[in-house]
């Protein structure tokens, strides 16, 4: 079977087969963590609003805009994650805009005013302005919220 780039099959006239992934080869695979980048996972609570937002949204795990709840979720046990900022060259700002939207007014708080608090905390992190922000990732797999403008 003929394959492209990412080793999907490809169906008769070239369009991908969408049904049948392989698995990567072994010369693909991820590095050991020890050669990953350190991460650090703000713990502010102005930023991490996860507890409330699911609470006020239990149904977000059956929506398919929602991935950023899994993700974080992962990165939370990851081992490239430090818990000393010092430590990091990468920063995750724990928001989950979509869940958050969809949660609308959650313990007596707007998604626009948890949105408002998240980057008027994340602006005073020392660490923000050390790179810019470039250094900072806010994961999310929707563009349909307004989040916010740091």
């Amino acid at each position: 079977a003929r394959t492209n780039k990412g080793n999907l099959p490809l169906r008769q006239g070239g369009r991908r087969e969408r049904t049948c992934l392989r698995s990567a080869p072994a010369d693909h695979a991820l590095a050991s963590h020890s050669s990953m980048a350190a991460f650090y996972i703000y713990p502010d609570a102005a930023m991490d609003q996860s507890t409330a937002v699911l609470e006020c949204r239990p149904s977000w795990s059956f929506d398919d805009q929602s991935a950023e709840v899994a993700m974080l979720a992962l990165l939370r046990q990851h081992p490239a994650r430090v818990t000393d900022p010092e430590a990091a060259t990468l920063f995750v700002v724990p928001l989950m805009p979509y869940v958050s939207s969809g949660a609308g007014e959650c313990m007596g708080e707007s998604h626009q005013r948890r949105m408002s608090r998240a980057a008027s905390a994340l602006r005073k992190s020392p660490f923000l302005s050390r790179r810019g922000g470039h250094d900072h990732l806010l994961i999310t797999n929707t563009f349909r919220v307004k989040t916010f403008a740091p």
